[in-house]
């Protein structure tokens, strides 16, 4: 376990999670969707007589076409070019708009291996694409929409001038179910994602998603009974998490303050149909204006190569994940739950600085502040 921390120079960025719920598609419709989340934060904030800023803002994972088409005819049509991509176009206005990066995902083409990838892109305030990085492990939705792996593997970006000025900077990106094991294949304890970010030392990982609610309709049903046991250090791990949280909630676009973020529900219904469990628990969500605790914790469990005992990170790392929300295609329903949370080794502690709920759209900006190794 590291028990002392590295120098490290102090960087504060203010990160901002567009949560939003794209209709398959409707890139317009969808990119109007969220112009107008953002003037509702930037107006939210001159009327608060408070200067707003967002140093990084970050999209769900492939932000306006929609994510869940049902094979490569249905993507095609809605495949981008990244020199020539709408989807760079709409960041490219709106980092000059805001000042600050952009972090947009979309179905990027490749005309030089004829190959069609699961990208993100990040944008500088003066318009220049500074990265783009291909999803590395694909899920069964991008396999069925004929997406390949990225050939590059997981990867770091910085510094740049533009975000962090002479401070060092290094982040590391990743796409959904990249924190997975590859393919469900390999054994949960490799956590490939996670070993790379403690191999590459970067204070700050960002994971644009797309990812599912467990009881979307389109999952096949797991009863309890019926679930894959957690070992004795993983139960621990998950008991632990939960204990550790520390919540604190701030919708920045609006006026809401959520305490208690991290709850159990005070009763448990009973259904004779578990599936109308599902669709009560969304409404639920929406009513309670909660984020997913299930989720974060996993989300947070897939980076435990960072903050185990035996770490040898010593700084603390920040992760950052911007989820979309709603049903897609009519049974696909997404978990939102857009957070930040910072883990720290050498306190042995996890912070979870604020969520989104399950079930809106809205903009959160976070005030990170960074240990950035020197």
């Amino acid at each position: 376990m590291a028990t002392t921390a590295r120098t490290t120079t102090p960087l504060n960025l203010q990160i901002g999670c567009l949560q939003l719920k794209p209709e398959i598609g409707e890139v317009d419709k969808n990119m109007g969707v969220a112009n107008e989340l953002i003037d509702r934060y930037y107006a939210t904030a001159k009327k608060d007589d408070k200067t707003p800023k967002i140093d990084i803002l970050m999209l769900p994972e492939m932000s306006f076409t929609g994510y869940n088409f049902e094979s490569p005819e249905n993507l095609k049509p809605f495949r981008e070019e990244t020199e020539s991509s709408k989807s760079i176009e709409w960041a490219r206005e709106c980092a000059k708009k805001i000042d600050g990066h952009v972090l947009v995902g979309y179905p990027e083409f490749s005309p030089q291996d004829d190959a069609t990838y699961n990208s993100v892109s990040m944008v500088s305030p003066k318009g220049d694409i500074l990265f783009t990085y291909r999803k590395s492990f694909l899920y069964t939705a991008d396999e069925a929409m004929g997406m390949s792996e990225s050939p590059d593997g997981f990867q770091t970006y910085g510094p740049f001038p533009s975000l962090s000025q002479d401070i060092p900077l290094k982040f590391q990106v990743g796409i959904c179910m990249d924190i997975n094991p590859y393919k469900f294949e390999s054994a949960p304890s490799e956590y490939e994602f996670g070993n790379s970010v403690k191999k590459n030392k970067v204070p700050l990982v960002l994971l644009p998603m797309a990812w599912t609610h467990s009881k979307s309709p389109s999952l096949v049903p797991v009863k309890s009974s019926d679930k894959i046991p957690m070992t004795e250090e993983q139960e621990k791990t998950h008991s632990e998490l939960r204990n550790a949280i520390v919540h604190k909630c701030t919708m920045l676009h609006g006026k809401s303050t959520f305490d208690g973020l991290i709850t159990e529900p005070k009763e448990i219904p009973k259904y004779k149909n578990e599936d109308l469990a599902t669709f009560h628990d969304y409404t639920a969500d929406v009513d309670n204006k909660l984020p997913l605790v299930d989720t974060l914790q996993y989300w947070i469990e897939r980076l435990q190569p960072v903050w185990n005992q035996n770490t040898d990170v010593d700084f603390p790392v920040t992760m950052v994940t911007a989820n979309r929300v709603g049903f897609e295609q009519g049974d696909v329903l997404y978990a939102g739950s857009s957070m930040c949370a910072v883990m720290d080794p050498l306190q042995q502690k996890i912070f979870l600085r604020g969520a989104l709920s399950a079930a809106d759209e809205g903009l959160m900006v976070f005030n990170v502040d960074l240990s950035v190794p020197n």
